[in-house]
């Protein structure tokens, strides 16, 4: 009966660390066009606690100025009002995120909720053309898609720290 032979020993070699998921990026978005949409109706699901479904959309587009990306061609955020994020009810919630990017056949799109009662002031200054910027902050892209972890409209932005900003503004 032939004994097994010990298996050799795989070397390892060290592998180079790929970037960290969780770094840090700024996507400054300079503000082109909107629009607003608003539909009301009748809620028929069975669940609802309310008889009407209203529905209320922002979409705010724009040109991807930081970072750049050759195969951004065009920035969709959609500011999409909820209920649930008005203060007195958000009190427990422990988010991993505020929203999400995804990137997908040429334009980076930003889904974003908002406070329902913040609605109307972003509409008045966005009206009277005072915004000029999204801020946006989150992670890096990666396979096209990225978290959300803040964002501001902004009537300027400091671009001292980002060169391919101040060439644009």
């Amino acid at each position: 009966m032939a004994q097994d032979k010990p298996k050799p020993r795989v070397i390892r070699t060290k592998r180079l660390r790929a970037p960290s998921r969780d770094e840090y990026v700024r996507y400054i978005v300079a503000i082109e066009n909107w629009d607003w949409s608003y539909t009301l109706g009748l809620d028929d699901r069975k669940d609802s606690m309310d008889p009407y479904r209203e529905y209320r959309h922002l979409k705010i587009g724009g040109k991807l100025l930081h970072p750049r990306l050759l195969t951004v061609e065009t920035v969709e955020v959609h500011l999409l009002p909820r209920h649930n994020l008005d203060q007195n009810r958000r009190k427990d919630d422990q988010p991993t995120a505020i929203g999400s990017l995804r990137h997908d056949g040429g334009r980076l799109t930003a889904l974003l909720p908002i406070p329902k009662d913040s609605l109307t002031p972003i509409l008045q200054v966005l009206i009277a053309e005072h915004f000029r910027f999204v801020d946006l902050g989150g992670a890096r892209l990666r396979h096209r898609q990225a978290l959300v972890s803040s964002f501001s409209l902004e009537t300027h932005i400091d671009v001292d720290d980002m060169p391919s900003v101040a060439d644009e503004t």
